[in-house]
This record gives structure tokens, C-alpha cells and sequence, in this order.
């Protein structure tokens, strides 16, 4: 295990350093990492500074120390005069600054007796005011998601002991009495959505696994073993179990319903950390996360290529390049890791490589079905469907299978670019399509579709899910005087069966990443090969029409 996070932390910092502009004498370009995905320089490229001063620190290579160097004196371009950064050079949200401070104070903490009094100081003056900003600035009020707050845990905790500064060690205190009253009942962190305490009509709560798993709580667990509290580590650890329902045996996130779905990576979510250092932290706790964690890295080792973490498993197949904020934030996490990686563990089985049968989250209103080495998801989750465009509707958003791994792999239904610099974009445009199974048609010059309604009923009968769906917009309205539409979903261990009923007038539009489909009722009108950027694959696309009775029935394995 520590081979594997030290090689691939090598691999992911060379891979930056490689990226790395010098040599212009221009501060306004000179220490970042170009980006070939997005053509610019992220401005969280200094969130690097924490692996490359580990690096330096494990290796004494001096390229490790200069580039983390470099890359905190180009972090002046993005900071404020009130103490805070700015996320990109256009785009004012200066919320990541909590992540700046972290990944500023690790490093201190990681490599100051290695650093020249004139760097410790430096970086120490531009560290104290970060912190003095989120003090102030990332509260419990604050107009964000969840996921700033809560990493403001750890935050305070890390720099009220830095510094010895009671009033931030204070304000972690409150901000973690908030965050855990933000737990549901099954395990799920609520907020990742405005409000953050919303409730929908069909009694859904703002939640997204990427972020919870990538960024919340790891934060958290990382300040409960910094406090030493005991009480707050037990409730975190059995908050993590309730998580790994939503881990494939593959080590990969089932995120396909996420209120941020549309940041999903397989592997986790776009610009966040990772899920590791959570679990390798309380590995004593259960012997499943050890090897929840073990899983994960392997799985961005699976895709990574010429030193770089890309955005999904086909990206690279696909032509496109590596957007770097996957590379520089999982690198922190991976620091992270190796710094606390005391022990190895002998290779378990973790929650989901049981079939537990169908299972349903009220706060998600999503079914998870396992039967024999099948997985699938079906969601009718509608909590803030315009925003991010994930699927509803009563969708098979996944279908996982032992040897196979994904073959339906699902989220948002449109691809659209709500935060600027944080998605990257595919000149494929023609081809660039959703992967969501779902219902769909044109009317009046209006797309409509199954994926986007919002008030479908399903049920679980004991070995399927009916749903009572319909088609909806982009914004959720139905069409006018369009009938209900019928979805039944049996799983066995055979593959799963789809069927279709009042599919009249409509088109099912099946993306399949792998398997083989078998269509019983209807007719194959067109396929053809598509790549989507949110999860990261390429797929053939099926176009079916029902048979004359309205009918569709398909099955897949």
C-alpha cells in the first residue's frame, strides 16, 4: 500500500513539474502548472505545495522544493487584500481559500524545519490570513455549500494549534456542533445544495457522495484524530461504514444521483481531494476501510497516464487531455496518506461486494439493487434537477458487473458549465451525449424526457422497482396532457431486465459502456458511439422505438 501511494504520488508531482511554466521572468505566469484541458492556470495550482514539500521531504530533491516555491509565489496573482484567494483569475468565489489554508498549513507542518527561515515566514504571514478570512467568512451562515464549513473544521483546528490561536480552535468547536447536526439518519452530510437544510416534495435532502466523500469528511476525520476526541471518531466511523454502500466493488463512487453529480468522476468529484486519508485514519476502526482506500488509489492509478490523473476511465481513449485540478488536490490526499500510513493490512472484502438485495435511501430517494455480481441504481432523486441537470424520473442511472465493471453509467442529463474553470470541455461536440437510459422526445422544439421528471413513485417488489414516470423539460414541466409512463427494473444474476409501457410517440435512448443487449419488445433504430465528460466514458448509444402496442422491453448482461 505504501509503494502504491508513494509511486503514484511521485508519478502525479513529476507529472506537474512537467506542466510547470519557469523561465519567463513574468510573476503572472512564472511557478504555475499549465492546464491542457482548460489552456489556462488554475488558481488553486498552489493547493500542490503540500505533496511537492513532501516529495522534497522523502526524496530531498530540490525540483520538489523549488516547485513548491515557485508555485506559492504565483499564488500572489490570486490573493486578495482582505486575506483571502480568488478560485481562477475570472472567477471571484474566494470560498477555496479554506482549502488554500489547509493544504499551506500541512505543508509547514510536513517540511518547516527543511524550509529557510525567510520561506517559513513568508508563507506563515500569507497563512495567518487565510485563516483570519475563513474565520470570519465560513461560518455556519455562509452562503455556500456545506462542504466549506465543514472543511473550516479542520481548518481552525489546524491553524488555532499552529498558531495557538483559541478563537480558531473556538470556531472549529461550533462549526463541527453544525456540521454534525447536518447528519442524516442514514450517514448522508446534507447542505451540498442551497438551502442546505431544503426538503423537497418527494422528501429529498441537498446531498452528493463526491463531495461528502472527497472533501467533508475526510475534513472531518482529520480534525476528530487532531483533537483526539474519541466520542466524535466513533460516530465517523460508523458515518464512513453507512458511505462504502455507495462504493462499487472497484474501488469507484456511485455518484451518478449526486446533487453535484455533474462534478462526478468515477473515482470521486472534479476539484476535491479524495476519499483516503478518511478511511487510512480510522483503518483501526473496521478493516474494510483500509481496503476502501486501497481500492480508490487503484482505481486513480487505473486512470492515470504521462503523470497526470484524468477526469474519467475513457478520457484519455477518447482523445482528451487531463484537466490538472484532478492531479493537484488528489495529490494532497495521497500526501496525506503517506503521512499517517503506519502499517499494512491484509486485502478484505468491503459492504458492497455482498448482494444485499434492494435497498432504499428516503433522503436520496434512490434504490440500490445487488443481486449475484450485478449492481444498479435507480433514482427518483429531485432535489435541484435545473441546477445541475442529474437524472430523476425513476432512472437506471448504474449497472456494475464483477468482471466487467461499468456498463451503464449515468448523471446529468445536460452538460452545463455552472462553475468557470472548474468543468473542461470536448471539442467532440457532435458526439458529446449523456449516458442516463431514458425516455425521450421532441415537441414543439422542446426536448422532453423521463430523466428530468420529478415526481415519479416508485415502489420496491421485492425483486424489481416499478416506477411511474413521465416526460419533463430541462426545468422539470411536463408536457401538457402527456399520459404516465410505466418502468419496471428487474435485476437477477443473470443481468437486468428494462421494460417500457405507454412508451408511445417517444424514442429510449440506452448508452451502453459494455455487455450485450438483447431488445425483446421494440426495434433498434440507430446506434452509434458517444463519449460524455461527466463520469468519464465511452459508449454505444441505442435508439429504441416501442413495438405498436407502445412497448419496450430490453434486457442486458
Amino acid at each position: 500500500m505504501k509503494k502504491l501511494c508513494f509511486d503514484l504520488l511521485k508519478t502525479w508531482c513529476d507529472g506537474l513539474l512537467s506542466l510547470r511554466v519557469r523561465g519567463f521572468g513574468d510573476p503572472t505566469i512564472d511557478g504555475a502548472f499549465h492546464c491542457r484541458a482548460c489552456k489556462v492556470f488554475h488558481g488553486r495550482c498552489p493547493d500542490a505545495i503540500y505533496p511537492l514539500v513532501y516529495m522534497y521531504k522523502a526524496t530531498r530533491d530540490e525540483k520538489y522544493l523549488d516547485a513548491a516555491k515557485a508555485v506559492f509565489d504565483w499564488g500572489e496573482n490570486m490573493l486578495c487584500d482582505d486575506g483571502a484567494v480568488f478560485n481562477d483569475s475570472q472567477n471571484e468565489w474566494k470560498g477555496i481559500t479554506v482549502f488554500a489554508a489547509v493544504a499551506l498549513c500541512e505543508a509547514l507542518i510536513c517540511g518547516k524545519e527543511l524550509l529557510d527561515a525567510e520561506t517559513v515566514e513568508k508563507w506563515e504571514t500569507r497563512l495567518l490570513g487565510m485563516g483570519e478570512w475563513c474565520f470570519e467568512n465560513l461560518t455556519e451562515n455562509s452562503k455556500s455549500n456545506i462542504n466549506y464549513p465543514v472543511t473550516n473544521v479542520f481548518a481552525m483546528a489546524l491553524l488555532g494549534k499552529y498558531f495557538g490561536r483559541e478563537d480558531f480552535l473556538a470556531r472549529a468547536k461550533e462549526l463541527e456542533n453544525y456540521a454534525m447536526s447536518m447528519i442524516t439518519e442514514n450517514g448522508f452530510l446534507m447542505g451540498e445544495g442551497k438551502p442546505r437544510d431544503a426538503v423537497t416534495p418527494l422528501g429529498c435532502r441537498p446531498i452528493d457522495i463526491g463531495y461528502n466523500m472527497e472533501e467533508s469528511l475526510p475534513s472531518l476525520v482529520k480534525y476528530a484524530k487532531l483533537i483526539g476526541d474519541e466520542e466524535l471518531i466513533e460516530k465517523l466511523s460508523d458515518i464512513l461504514l453507512k458511505q462504502l454502500d455507495f462504493m462499487l466493488p472497484d474501488g469507484a463512487w456511485d455518484n451518478s444521483f449526486g446533487s453535484r453529480s455533474n462534478k462526478w468522476t468515477y473515482y470521486g468529484s472534479r476539484t476535491s481531494d479524495g476519499c483516503a486519508p478518511a478511511f487510512v485514519l480510522l483503518a483501526d476502526r473496521h478493516p474494510a476501510f483500509m481496503e476502501a482506500a486501497r481500492r480508490n488509489i487503484e482505481l486513480t492509478k487505473a486512470c492515470t497516464y504521462d503523470g497526470l490523473l484524468y477526469g474519467g476511465p475513457h478520457y484519455r481513449r477518447h482523445g482528451e487531455h487531463a484537466c490538472t485540478h484532478h492531479t493537484f488536490e488528489h495529490a494532497n490526499a495521497l500526501a496525506c496518506v503517506l503521512e499517517h500510513l503506519d502499517k499494512e493490512c491484509e486485502r478484505t472484502d468491503i459492504p458492497c461486494d455482498t448482494a444485499h438485495g434492494i435497498k432504499h435511501y428516503p433522503e436520496i430517494n434512490t434504490y440500490k439493487m445487488a443481486c449475484g455480481d450485478y449492481r444498479a441504481t435507480v433514482t427518483g432523486y429531485d432535489f435541484g434537477i435545473e441546477f445541475g441537470h442529474h437524472a430523476c424520473g425513476g432512472s437506471l442511472t448504474l449497472l456494475w458487473k464483477y468482471g466487467v465493471g461499468p456498463m451503464i453509467a449515468g448523471g446529468v442529463v445536460g452538460y452545463r458549465i455552472s462553475e468557470p474553470h472548474n468543468y473542461q470541455l470536448t471539442t467532440a461536440t457532435r458526439t458529446h451525449r449523456c449516458l442516463v437510459p431514458r425516455l425521450e422526445v421532441q415537441k414543439y422544439g422542446v426536448q422532453y424526457n423521463s430523466a428530468f421528471f420529478a415526481t415519479p413513485k416508485m415502489s420496491n417488489n421485492g425483486s424489481s422497482i416499478k416506477v411511474i414516470g413521465g416526460l419533463a423539460d430541462q426545468k422539470s414541466q411536463r408536457f401538457d396532457n402527456d399520459t404516465d409512463r410505466f418502468f419496471t427494473y428487474s435485476l437477477s444474476e443473470n443481468g437486468i431486465e428494462v421494460s417500457v409501457e405507454n412508451a408511445q410517440e417517444t424514442e429510449f435512448i440506452l448508452p451502453l459502456i459494455a455487455g450485450e443487449l438483447d431488445v425483446v419488445c421494440g426495434e433498434i433504430k440507430a446506434s452509434e458511439e458517444i463519449f460524455f465528460l461527466t463520469g468519464g466514458f465511452i459508449a454505444t448509444e441505442h435508439v429504441i422505438s416501442p413495438d405498436a402496442n407502445g412497448n419496450i422491453k430490453l434486457i442486458i448482461k
